[in-house]
């Protein structure tokens, strides 16, 4: 409840009509206050982060997994699966290789993974291995594979809670993989289990 609080404190009312100098901090403090939405159960979440998703801020798929995750275990499981059935729609996946260094491609490979798209192995299967992270095609992100470790484990962990709470101890595994990442100042390593069930 504190993080919603500051969260709307330091909102603006009106992220796309800020200075230009000041509207990339204002798109940060809307995806912080849709997260924060998100994580306390806000009435106003989802609205929150549907209006961020019209910013062109980089981490808007993340909030979308994040909303996905709200909306299943609130019982609106469809309408999670058309929030990103919808994204999915305008992801080329046919570019990912000449894009191979474009941090992008790993948020559309998540939104791929939770869209049915892409399996599981795809995002995690490489991530705890450095051998086995040169070899897979992550390696060429702008990202350490424990950037990506963090983070993967961490969506992969969310989309499992999603699915129902007899995925609690595999999803459990995953928020444990992504601590063990070390990326303290990653989001994904502070969020653990606790925030999100």
């Amino acid at each position: 409840a504190e993080a919603l609080k500051v969260a709307q404190r330091t909102s603006p009312p009106d992220a796309q009509q800020a200075a230009p100098a000041d509207a990339e901090r204002a798109k940060t403090r809307l995806f912080q206050l849709g997260l924060a939405q998100l994580l306390t159960k806000s009435s106003q979440a989802e609205g929150t982060a549907r209006e961020f998703f019209n910013t062109d801020h980089e981490y808007r798929d993340y909030l979308r997994l994040v909303l996905y995750w709200r909306l299943s275990t609130s019982g609106r499981g469809s309408d999670a699966e058309a929030l990103l059935q919808q994204r999915w729609k305008e992801i080329r996946p046919d570019t990912w290789r000449e894009r191979s260094d474009d941090v992008a491609v790993w948020r559309e490979r998540l939104v791929g993974y939770y869209a049915h798209q892409i399996r599981r192995e795809e995002i995690t299967g490489s991530l705890d291995n450095d051998a086995a992270f040169q070899k897979s095609a992550l390696a060429s992100l702008r990202y350490s594979r424990q950037a990506l470790a963090c983070e993967g484990h961490f969506y992969v962990g969310l989309y499992l809670l999603s699915q129902g709470p007899a995925n609690g101890a595999e999803a459990a595994r995953e928020f444990d993989a992504a601590q063990k990442s070390g990326q303290k100042l990653f989001i994904e390593y502070h969020l653990d289990r606790k925030s999100v069930v």
